[in-house]
């Protein structure tokens, strides 16, 4: 159609030109050829004015006859009319008057014609055309076509008249109009004919041209929008033709290239892929419509959907140099008649959602790997009931191998026990209705191995992205050795609250035996010797205090209230000497073992302690075997790397003496085992033990940071093992006597316990000590800010009302920085000999003391 456009306008105007070739003819080709005619006709007109001009005008030495005879004018005339066929002849004067003419009646006429005095007078021949009737015959005139010259007689440059030849041309121009006239004709039938056929072509023509240039301006739309839609893709996408031209380029394209469109539109020979690629090579949009083997020549990792080709790579753009995750799809033009005309390739870079997919994988593995190792039994059910997942800890609770055994089943199709399942189920169904978002179950449970364990069931609903109920999640967590904790703790806690009671006890209590024992020391120390019956029954009295004061820190100590007086033990040497104490009151029927390894082993600790330890294991042991047996005590040493749980206590790492008291006695009851330690429990008869013996061992080891364990069978024996803490390099101690002082000093004495005010000042007074006492504290800071330099010493009391021990201290220390101080307390457990040196006290004494304790303190406040 596009070729034939040329041509078919060619036509058009042809036929055009053809079909206005009468009208040519009429408008500008008649007059021509008429001017032609008239041209022609001019010549000869001019050839007879010549000739007439000789013949009429003879020259005479060169020039014309001016006056000729007119008869010889009329016959020349008439002449050269018959001769030339002229239809008239005439003459003019140089004025213009007709002089002769064939025509009588126009003689003597003149001419008006502006021509005839502009150029013909002047010389210049003339000629017009002119169309006349003649009427020779009336009743049918003739149109006689005439071409009239006027040819001038001139001699020597003098016009001597003018002839008009009348030149009849009426049948040679119908000749040529006839001629012009009939190829007219002609050529307007063929014209028309032409013209006919062109305008049919030309309404096919035009309709088809409406049609291409609808359908152009369809395609070109419908081009628009695809490359407005590539362009705006987000995905990086360009397009080439079947000869490997881009024919477009998109922006995200740009973007991930660095290669703007402007440089790659129209680039062909694979300069595409010279941004992906480093170098001219074929791309996947190449590979289109191509065999397996081009297509696996250049791609490993490729796969067809269809005429779609996908791949999915790590690749080093040149843009960044940075490897990139790219996605990429390509695939074939196609026209109408499903002919291929290019291929589209988009690439998307991925490299967000793979580095988020490996995170996505890794976190899941991660939360597999958690759920898999730790130490609970976790599942997870949709709302129907079936387990959606669960850890290997779940499978192995309730005798499976593995999660794939429960995985998609319920309860009713897993070889659960009737009372597994109800265990199970127990609660969920609240929970799925919304009716519990929590709930905590506990329940002995025995496992497919036949052991026991305590679990904690801990049940919550699921939700899902609405934050409706889509399952239940179900935890248990064995519980056993934490309840076994537990009760360890009860049990030490009731302990330490009868410590705590004791503690109260002990401090009115020591303040009591404070004074008795006082006052009896008094008693003696002011009797004469012959009154020896007198210091007999005070013996009695002290004696008897003393005792109460053992009793007393015995209580405390089973508490941890306080603290023996400590030094470096050699443990062997007391347990040989609590040795020959049992043996002599153990029956015939004991036999004694012992193994004494670590003879040199030594320990922090008060050594009187350690001997009731002894003996309190030692006399329980031989008490389980009334029937006989064998007693074994050995002591050996060991070494934890780490921090170890032994019995109810965890002990830091480093050495240790282990003491072993081992009888072959009947044991001690499971049930009873966890209650050997409780105060006042006993497993004797009534009045044959009062149930503080393990106690107080018990508070003894705990308090020289040891630890006690235990190991009993029925019917074969129990073994108890000590463990304390080994001291490396120590030697023995000893402490040498103290007696009382004789120097005086000034003693400010305070204590809210009138007894010992009066007891202590009187004794004070007897050694040469001048004393002020009161038992108000507010009072003694009155008499001591009067005058703080008169006083050597303060002695005070920890607890009293209104003003504490410690806040007289502080005040005594505020005026008087050097003042030697003793701090006095019933309450051993509130504070240390380091605490009260903290704040401002020089020594401390624990009551109840007695005069050889109370004056080595004051000597040893004196001397600092």
């Amino acid at each position: 159609m596009i070729a034939f456009r040329p041509l078919f306008i060619a036509l058009i105007i042809a036929a055009s030109l053809s079909a206005l070739l009468p009208f040519f003819n009429t408008l500008f080709l008649k007059p021509a050829v008429l001017n032609i005619l008239i041209k022609a006709t001019e010549k000869d007109t001019l050839r007879i004015g010549r000739h007439f001009a000789l013949t009429a005008f003879p020259e005479h030495e060169g020039k014309f006859a001016v006056n000729p005879d007119f008869g010889d004018l009329v016959r020349e005339m008439h002449k050269l009319s018959r001769l030339y066929n002229l239809q008239g002849v005439k003459l003019y004067a140089p004025t213009g008057q007709i002089y002769f003419s064939t025509a009588p009646q126009e003689i003597n006429r003149v001419i008006k014609a502006a021509f005839f005095y502009n150029l013909v007078s002047k010389g210049t021949p003339y000629s017009l055309f002119r169309t006349r009737t003649d009427k020779y015959d009336p009743q049918e005139p003739e149109q006689v076509d005439l071409v009239e010259t006027f040819v001038p007689i001139m001699n020597a440059g003098k016009m001597l008249g003018a002839l008009e030849i009348d030149y009849d041309i009426t049948e040679r121009k119908q000749h040529l109009d006839n001629l012009l006239d009939n190829g007219s004709i002609f050529l307007f039938v063929t014209s028309t004919l032409v013209l006919t056929v062109a305008l049919r072509l030309a309404a096919r023509y035009r309709v088809s041209e409406v049609r291409r240039q609808a359908t152009e301006i369809k395609l070109n739309q419908a081009n628009r929008r695809l490359y407005e839609i590539i362009e705006f893709l987000p995905d990086a996408t360009f397009v080439i033709d079947n000869q490997g031209k881009v024919v477009a380029w998109n922006q995200a394209m740009e973007v991930m290239t660095g290669v703007s469109k402007h440089d790659m539109l129209g680039k062909n020979d694979y300069a595409y892929a010279i941004p992906i690629y480093g170098e001219q090579r074929p791309m996947l949009i190449d590979m289109v419509g191509k065999s397996e083997d081009e297509l696996t020549e250049h791609y490993s990792s490729v796969y067809r959907r269809g005429e779609t080709l996908i791949y999915e790579a790590p690749m080093t753009l040149m843009k960044g140099n940075v490897t990139t995750y790219l996605w990429g799809t390509a695939s074939p033009l196609l026209d109408n008649q499903g002919k291929m005309v290019g291929a589209i390739e988009s690439i998307r870079d991925i490299t967000e959602r793979r580095v988020a997919q490996e995170e996505l994988s890794r976190q899941h593995a991660l939360l597999e790997n958690i759920l898999e190792q730790i130490p609970h039994a976790v599942y997870w059910k949709g709302i129907n009931g079936e387990y959606l997942g669960g850890n290997c800890q779940f499978a192995k609770l309730f005798g499976l191998e593995s999660s794939n055994q429960f995985i998609g089943k319920n309860d009713d199709q897993l070889p659960w026990h009737p009372r597994d399942r109800q265990f199970l189920r127990h609660g969920e169904t609240r929970i799925l209705c919304g009716e519990k978002l929590q709930l905590t179950s506990e329940r002995n449970y025995k496992l497919p191995d036949g052991s026991n364990k305590s679990l904690l069931c801990s049940k919550v609903p699921l939700l899902d992205q609405e934050k409706s109920i889509s399952g239940v999640l179900g935890i248990f967590t064995d519980i056993t050795e934490r309840k076994r904790i537990d009760e360890k703790m009860r049990q030490r806690q009731k302990i330490e609250s009868i410590g705590t009671l004791a503690g109260g006890i002990a401090h009115d209590f020591n303040n009591i035996l404070t004074a008795v024992i006082g006052y009896t020391e008094a008693a003696k120390f002011g009797l004469r010797q012959n009154e020896s019956s007198y210091n007999s029954h005070l013996d009695q009295v002290l004696k008897a205090a003393n005792r109460a004061r053992d009793l007393i820190e015995k209580i405390l100590t089973f508490g941890r209230q306080v603290e023996g007086q400590r030094h470096a033990v050699q443990l062997s040497s007391v347990v040989t000497e609590a040795l020959h104490l049992l043996r002599a009151s153990a029956p015939a029927n004991i036999e004694f073992e012992v193994g004494l390894k670590a003879e040199k082993a030594i320990t922090l600790a008060d050594e009187t302690q350690l001997h009731q330890i002894v003996m309190n294991l030692g006399t329980n042991a031989y008490h389980a075997m009334p029937g006989g047996g064998r007693l074994t005590i050995t002591l050996d040493t060991t070494c934890f790397t780490q921090r170890q749980n032994i019995g109810s206590e965890e002990i830091d790492a480093g050495s240790y003496i282990r003491l072993t008291v081992n009888d072959t006695g009947q044991g001690i009851a499971p049930e009873t085992l966890p209650h050997i330690f409780e105060p006042y429990f006993s497993t004797k008869e009534s009045g044959k033990g009062s149930g503080l013996g393990l106690s107080v061992v018990h508070g003894i080891v705990s308090g020289h940071a040891g630890s006690i364990e235990v190991d009993s069978t029925p019917g074969q024996g129990t073994s108890f093992s000590i463990y304390l803490p080994e001291l490396k390099n120590e030697q023995l101690l000893t402490f040498p006597e103290t007696t009382a002082p004789s120097r005086g000093g000034h003693i400010l004495f305070v204590d809210d316990e009138e007894p010992l005010v009066v007891l202590w000042r009187q004794t004070l007074e007897e050694q040469g000590f001048r004393v002020t006492s009161s038992t108000c504290p507010q009072r003694a800071i009155e008499l001591f800010s009067n005058s703080p330099d008169a006083y050597d010493l303060v002695i005070t009391d920890l607890t009293m009302p209104k003003i504490n021990g410690i806040e007289l201290i502080r005040e005594v220390r505020r005026q008087r920085k050097a003042l030697p101080i003793i701090l006095c307390t019933a309450f051993g457990n509130k504070i240390t000999r380091d605490s009260a040196r903290d704040i401002g006290a020089n020594d401390l004494l624990l009551k109840p003391f007695d005069r050889q304790q109370f004056f080595a303190s004051v000597e040893r406040a004196l001397d600092v």
